[in-house]
């Protein structure tokens, strides 16, 4: 990982932008209907808002490696 971590709510139609430096490497999921203990519709997390984990059940999930 590379050290960018954090999580968001998005309510319904907004979107964001997430910048990333060079180098970074991680996972990006998306999850709906969590509450703040990172309880959601799409599956359970450890962390929170922030969800350190995906849920185990088949979460989307995006990874991405930046390169130079």
């Amino acid at each position: 990982d590379g050290g960018v971590t954090g999580g968001f709510v998005l309510q319904s139609h907004e979107s964001a932008v997430v910048e990333l430096p060079v180098g970074w490497h991680g996972r990006i999921w998306p999850r709906t209907g969590c509450d703040d203990e990172g309880i959601c519709e799409t599956g359970t997390c450890r962390g929170g808002i922030n969800c350190t984990d995906p849920a185990p059940a088949g979460p989307t999930l995006a990874q991405f490696n930046i390169g130079p």
